[in-house]
């Protein structure tokens, strides 16, 4: 697994979400369509903007909790450098860390000052908000664009590792 490029895929589907956002907006065209960070800061910057995109979408995109980080290390480690440390063996786990700048870490799981986290736990629960996200997003497009049905679900191979990870998740540290 590379986390750097984790970082890079989790930002990149939020892109794409954000393009399928402003497609189904209600005034296409005057939605900004390139990146969910764009439109998240476009949709906070006036309250007509709303009506732009309409209330449904824009709840929806106002329930994604986790932009600031993932932008945050994601633009840090493509953009300024930021660099991505992974400790101790493979069977402690995988304990990482990415720092900017002065050697200022910018993965937290809590309000505890840590020098690493388990990217396991981290990146499950990212995955996961986004999972939540992205179904809920799902939901009021397929309403807005009165789509019926979209086929059979698919699971790639993939998701047996992000399967693995939210049980280990579940199970208390030992």
């Amino acid at each position: 697994l590379d986390v750097e490029h984790f970082w890079i895929q989790i930002r990149s589907i939020l892109d794409y979400a954000a393009a399928a956002t402003a497609a189904a907006a209600a005034r296409p065209g005057n939605v900004p369509s390139s990146s969910m960070n764009q439109l998240v800061n476009w949709l906070a910057k006036k309250p007509s903007n709303r009506d732009r995109l309409g209330a449904d979408l824009a709840a929806a995109v106002e329930s994604l909790p986790d932009l600031p980080l993932i932008k945050g290390v994601r633009d840090a480690v493509v953009h300024h450098g930021g660099l991505t440390l992974v400790f101790g063996e493979p069977t402690e786990g995988l304990r990482v860390q990415v720092y900017r700048g002065n050697w200022n870490p910018l993965l937290k799981l809590t309000d505890e000052p840590t020098t690493m986290v388990d990217f396991r736990q981290l990146a499950s629960l990212l995955l996961a908000n986004e999972l939540l996200f992205l179904e809920r997003l799902a939901v009021v497009i397929t309403h807005r664009l009165n789509i019926k049905s979209i086929g059979p679900a698919t699971i790639g191979p993939g998701f047996d590792i992000l399967l693995q990870w939210l049980k280990r998740a579940q199970q208390p540290a030992a």
